[in-house]
């Protein structure tokens, strides 16, 4: 693991490091050091064999994967990439979305109760909380692309299968195995946040949640045409209108399942943990080629990828482990293996915290944005059926105001837009902290307005447009956060963590969010969960501009007290001043 470096006979060349015991007499000078840091900031390193080297050694060239991932650049590649995950998540949110039309309408025909009415909703939340503590940790295991597809795979197929479902239990049982699927929903957009480099990582993040805005407008779109069509909403005669809405519903999935196998590949940040280096490499020259770029020339034969900073810093100041075939800084293994592929990680004095406020802020996630949408689905929707307590379904009847829910929707693009303009000038903490207070005080407003005497429709359309709008946003500059704010090998377990306590949020959600509420009622509930939300959002560390993982580390530091400035392993003298082996490697 020694490392030779050959001092440049240039006057103008950075000085490199020399053991403290003293140097070689051939001004060869050897260091466990990975670089070391000259007067201007700028580090050196020369590869070049000493004498004592084989004459026939291949000097290797050392790329940082950050570096890696900005050199493929942005093009292509991610495009392919983007349009499967997207299309996942426009599967997501079209099957929960749906749910608002169908509990209705089933309840109509097929006469149940309002806590089966309400479990009808629920029970998807309860499926994703179990599937995303199962498949989470599955995609730091075997990796992001098996689950990226099992999870496409499962809603695509139980999706289609509600369609042929006749009474209420089998319909619980299929929704709850369409949630699990929903669960590993997290890799997709953690497989494709390993794909950005840095500096568009912000922006090209948001872009996957136009294609859940995309879904959320498909539903009452799909609606109208089916539902809408079926003898006009009453008496239901076409018993295969609601089943044809939800085959349609499921199309995005069924895309996304057969374009995750065709077009994504494994994460090379994943590959690298595992010490799959030469896979890793393979994959960036692919991407490199589909970005119009030399992969070959980019990363050559001789090239060795090194671990993202965030798996250093993971470690507690720790050298990260060397993966077979590249360079974390430390032994050589051939398979990182820690207790980072469990959950007790996550609540390690390392993680303790931040777990928590990432729970804290996901439950409120959840709770706020589904609430959202049962709120404006309730505003602008009546059922005789629920308003009459009638259980028979006889004579029942349901009608939808299908333009407005569509434009309440369509607010969630705007508020996608909002965020884009915001979350790297204000950053990720302040853009989501702002947008949630903001939606909790329009959630306010709107349900004490639609219980007013013959409330203006318009006036209603309009709170419940900056509703969606706020919500939205709020909620995709937390997705962002979290999956920068987590270092790669932990990064779809703690992901996946937090995206369990939002579905317990979105769980709870129909039950106090139901027609037997008042909307004030409502209003005041979401009002208060928002402030809290809001609070808990302030204490993430921020994470624009920085690497995966890299402000968690910075946090990690702090709170464990550690002294940088003093030396953790062997002092190198360079130009005469003592600097600590952390700071060169």
């Amino acid at each position: 693991d020694i490392m030779t470096y050959r001092r440049d006979s240039s006057p103008e060349a950075l000085e490199l490091c020399k053991p403290s015991g003293g140097a070689n007499r051939n001004n060869d000078y050897q260091a466990t050091a990975s670089s070391c840091v000259g007067d201007d900031g700028m580090a050196e390193k020369r590869m070049q064999p000493s004498s004592s080297s084989t004459s026939n050694t291949v000097p290797t060239t050392e790329v940082d994967i950050d570096d890696a991932i900005a050199m493929i650049g942005m093009g292509r590649f991610q495009g392919e990439v983007l349009l499967a995950a997207g299309l996942c998540f426009a599967a997501d949110s079209s099957e929960i979305m749906l749910l608002t039309f169908l509990a209705v309408v089933l309840r109509a025909e097929w006469g149940f109760s309002e806590t089966e009415h309400d479990t009808m909703i629920s029970i998807v939340f309860a499926g994703a909380m179990i599937g995303t503590l199962f498949l989470g940790p599955l995609g730091d295991r075997i990796g992001r692309k098996p689950v990226f597809i099992a999870t496409a795979s499962i809603i695509a197929i139980f999706g289609l299968a509600t369609a042929v479902v006749s009474n209420i239990r089998w319909f619980l049982v299929v929704r709850f195995i369409v949630g699990f699927g929903v669960g590993g929903l997290t890799i997709p957009f953690d497989i494709l946040a390993e794909f950005v480099p840095t500096s568009h990582r912000g922006t090209n993040l948001l872009y996957i949640e136009f294609f859940w805005t995309g879904g959320t407008l498909l539903v009452p779109l799909l609606a109208k045409w089916t539902i809408g069509n079926s003898d006009d909403g009453d008496n239901h005669d076409d018993d295969n209108a609601w089943r044809w809405f939800v085959v349609y519903c499921a199309m995005p999935c069924v895309l996304s399942a057969v374009l995750g196998i065709c077009l994504v590949p494994e994460s090379p940040r994943w590959l690298l943990t595992r010490g799959r280096h030469d896979e890793a490499v393979t994959i960036l020259r692919n991407a490199a080629e589909k970005n119009g770029k030399d992969g070959r020339s980019l990363f050559p034969d001789n090239v060795q990828l090194t671990c993202d900073v965030d798996a250093t810093a993971a470690n507690s100041l720790q050298p990260a482990p060397k993966t077979n075939g590249g360079y974390c800084g430390g032994e050589e293994t051939t398979k990182v293996t820690t207790d980072t592929d469990t959950y007790a990680a996550l609540l390690s004095p390392k993680w303790f915290w931040i777990t928590l406020q990432l729970w804290g802020a996901w439950f409120g996630l959840s709770f706020l944005y589904y609430g959202g949408i049962l709120l404006v689905s309730l505003v602008f929707s009546s059922s005789a059926a629920i308003a009459n307590g009638n259980g028979d379904g006889d004579n029942s009847d349901y009608d939808f105001d299908y333009n407005a829910i569509f434009i309440s929707g369509s607010a969630e693009f705007f508020g996608l837009i909002l965020v884009l303009l915001t979350v790297d000038s204000w950053g990720r903490i302040a853009s989501q902290s702002v947008t949630y207070v903001m939606g909790g005080i329009t959630c306010l407003i709107l349900g004490y307005l639609s219980e007013s005497e013959d409330p203006s429709r318009t006036a209603l359309i309009v709170f419940a447009f900056l509703v969606r709008l706020f919500m939205m946003g709020a909620s995709c500059t937390t997705w962002v956060s979290t999956s920068e704010i987590l270092s790669t090998e932990i990064r779809a377990t703690g992901h996946s963590a937090a995206n369990a306590m939002a579905r317990l949020g979105a769980f709870f959600a129909p039950y106090i969010i139901s027609p037997a509420a008042s909307s004030s009622t409502v209003g005041m509930i979401m009002f208060a969960i928002s402030i809290c939300t809001a609070a808990v959002a302030l204490k993430l560390p921020e994470t624009a501009g920085k690497a995966l993982g890299g402000a968690t580390a910075a946090v990690v530091v702090d709170d464990i007290d550690v002294d940088t400035s003093k030396p953790s392993q062997q002092h190198y003298d360079c130009d005469e001043s003592k600097i600590p082996y952390r700071q060169l490697a």
